[in-house]
């Protein structure tokens, strides 16, 4: 049975040089989590954003060059590759980035080396299925409802010494569980997370004054909405026995949460600055990439039909507004998983990518998918930047295992039917998969995995089709013939074997974790 820390022994706690952070609200009493913890406490953290529905990574992470095209007949150049018959060509060689043993896309114009060697790119991998099922397979390594998410059994495992649990330890920045395929991995460890769908709940969350009597129902009615979201994927006996545990031990398991309450973070200057600091990277970077880029000329091409083009580098952000919206609503989520971390508040953090599938209107989705980069390049930054709490040595980035993934890949042939788009193809759905890695335990500033590509081209040899995914060495995560087909099951697996933790009997595949992924020398442990 849980024993319930009130705020007078929380802060007694905290005294004694625990730091804000919730320790009831998962089981473990004050005397347990005193009599194990060392002097200094390892901090260990992953954010983990996930795409819905797929990226034409030909753009991005994963370009097609006209010379991985050679050998293709006119008509595979026309159906698979430029879209020709739109007249919506794709980058020319000349415009693609060299990183590692690869490419990556214009998109990529303003990572700097030094950013683009912080990153892992996971191509090539065996897309099992495509809407819903690439994510759940991504996430849970198992096509089975009864998996757990990576997330959740991590979280899990970052709540025990000589880790320890936050004061908010696993967070969602969706409005349900469901998006993240959390399942049965819910009701155990560090239970449900509480959802943080947008910045009015957010700041209901922390803005109350604790000595209101009002307070904690604002705080039950959050949790309240939590726990009734898990019907999206919990079935009913076991929605039941969730809401019993946590409606009998509702504030114990929530004691955590409470303890934001009052202050005021939403409003801080803190989070507020933390919020500018993505909208302004959004603008800059993408005021760049389409005026002073090298591929300036090129991107601006493939958006020329789009509403609104800008003239000039002033008009970017009232096109970036009429285009995707409200800047401060889009890059919110990127703001709170960067808030929530670099204070120590949560140690895992699920967020969705702001925009990612490519479909009907393919120019409005490259920005889309441009901004989030812009995002992505601004919190892995800031990870480096800040130095890790418990008077340990490095960064954020040192401790923190980011996890980039979307349910496939899109391929580049042209699939839309709708006149109305008949300048603005859209694309397929591709058979492979790729992710994108940085920081704790990660194999950085590499390329692994690959596509096939023309009958001349570089893996021509293999046998394999065009833009079909490559058996890799496991111990390289170069294309070899020999090698293996990891498939997106073998992200779990990875995952955890970078944080020294086992796949669960119930999930373990065929797939196993990557050693190309991990670096060298990294146990976990």
């Amino acid at each position: 049975m849980r024993t319930r820390m009130d705020r007078r022994q929380f802060f007694k706690a905290s005294s004694l040089g625990l730091g804000t952070v919730g320790i009831i609200g998962y089981g473990i009493a004050p005397g347990q989590l005193l009599a194990s913890t060392s002097p200094v406490r390892r901090s260990r953290y992953l954010i983990n954003l996930q795409g819905f529905g797929g990226w034409d990574s030909s753009w991005h992470h994963s370009p097609v060059l006209v010379k991985d095209t050679a050998g293709l007949s006119g008509a595979d150049l026309t159906n698979q590759f430029y879209g020709v018959v739109a007249n919506a060509t794709r980058f020319p060689d000349s415009q693609a980035i060299a990183f590692a043993n690869g490419f990556v896309g214009p998109t990529f114009a303003n990572y700097s080396s030094a950013d683009l060697n912080n990153l892992l790119i996971w191509r090539g991998l065996v897309a099992e299925g495509s809407h819903s099922v690439g994510n759940h397979l991504i996430q849970n390594g198992h096509p089975s409802s009864y998996a757990s998410s990576f997330s959740t059994i991590v979280a899990d495992a970052l709540a025990r010494a000589p880790d320890y649990p936050r004061t908010l330890h696993y967070a969602q920045l969706t409005a349900n569980t469901a998006a993240f395929d959390s399942g049965p991995g819910l009701m155990h460890g560090p239970g449900i997370p509480l959802n943080i769908p947008n910045a009015s709940s957010w700041a209901a969350l922390s803005a109350a004054d604790p000595n209101d009597p009002v307070a904690d129902p604002k705080l039950k009615a959050l949790v309240d909405n939590t726990v009734n979201n898990l019907a999206g994927n919990v079935s009913g006996a076991q929605l039941n026995a969730t809401r019993n545990l946590f409606q009998g031990d509702f504030l114990t398991g929530y004691t955590d949460a409470s303890l934001l309450i009052g202050h005021n973070y939403a409003t801080s200057s803190a989070f507020t600055a933390t919020v500018a600091t993505y909208h302004k990277a959004v603008v800059d970077d993408l005021t760049a990439l389409l005026f002073s880029s090298a591929s300036a000329s090129a991107l601006r091409d493939a958006i020329a039909l789009m509403p609104g083009l800008p003239a000039a580098a002033a008009n970017v952000e009232a096109f970036l507004v009429q285009t995707i919206g409200n800047l401060d609503s889009l890059v919110f989520a990127y703001a709170l998983a960067d808030f929530l971390i670099t204070n120590d508040l949560s140690a895992v953090v699920d967020l969705p990518m702001s925009y990612g599938d490519y479909h009907d209107r393919n120019d409005a989705d490259l920005i889309g998918v441009a901004v989030s980069l812009a995002c992505l390049k601004t919190l892995l930054r800031k990870l480096q930047a800040t130095p890790l709490p418990n008077g340990q040595s490095g960064s954020f980035f040192d401790a923190t295992l980011v996890v980039v993934s979307t349910e496939f890949d899109r391929q580049v042939a042209r699939t839309v039917n709708n006149p109305a788009f008949s300048n603005r193809p859209g694309t397929n759905h591709g058979s492979t998969s790729s992710v994108i890695m940085a920081g704790y335990g990660v194999n950085n500033g590499k390329i692994i995995g690959g596509r096939g590509t023309g009958p001349n081209g570089i893996y021509g040899g293999t046998g394999m089709p065009f833009l079909q995914p490559l058996p890799v060495d496991p111990a390289t995560g170069e294309p070899n013939a020999s090698g293996v087909l990891a498939s997106q099951r073998a992200v779990l697996p990875t995952v955890l074997k970078i944080f020294g933790l086992s796949v669960p009997s119930q999930q373990q595949t065929e797939q196993v974790a990557l050693p190309a992924v991990i670096k060298p020398g990294h146990s976990g442990t």
